[in-house]
């Protein structure tokens, strides 16, 4: 018996230290497009320019004092299903007038949302606001999600329009 259990414990010991750990894979960054942030990226780095799309929707003109729609979309260009998590929504919106001053407040909650990101899938999100002062705004949006252990943070197109009277 003893014999045995000297065999087994000089083959665990071999398998043991025979182990061969792999070097972390290389981070990379994405230079090509600025609207694209990450950490890291489980997305090759020829694919990354073109994995995230983001787009901000806004009627041209309102009414000061009354509400108004403003839509944001994210979309996976990739053909790569994910698993994303993010906050209570995935987009945050930052409105500013003419001058370049924040008008607006966005506060959140970091309530850990998962769901999945199929492939070219795209989701929609909309926040209502309402403007007391007449003149010209812009509007822009940050999705801001993760996908494994990689944080992205893909900004939308920065949309103009006109609150009047």
């Amino acid at each position: 018996m003893r014999k045995w259990l000297l065999i087994i414990g000089v083959f665990m010991s071999a398998a043991a230290c025979s182990t061969i750990s792999t070097p972390p894979e290389p981070v990379a960054e994405n230079r090509d497009n600025p609207n694209i942030k990450a950490g890291d990226f489980s997305i090759p780095a020829s694919e990354q320019k073109q994995s995230f799309s983001a787009k901000i929707y806004v009627p041209g003109q309102v009414k000061a004092n009354e509400e108004f729609v403003v839509e944001a979309s994210l979309e996976n260009l990739s053909d790569n299903d994910f698993t994303m998590a993010h906050a209570a929504k995935i987009f945050y919106f930052i409105i500013k007038d003419s001058s370049g001053k924040t008008v607006n407040t966005f506060v959140m909650p970091e309530v850990g949302i998962t769901r999945p990101f199929p492939a070219r899938a795209k989701f929609a999100e909309t926040y209502t606001y309402k403007l007391e002062k007449p003149g010209h705004y812009e509007v822009t949006a940050t999705a801001e999600f993760a996908i494994e252990d990689n944080r992205f943070q893909v900004k939308t197109n920065t949309a103009g329009f006109e609150v009047t009277r």
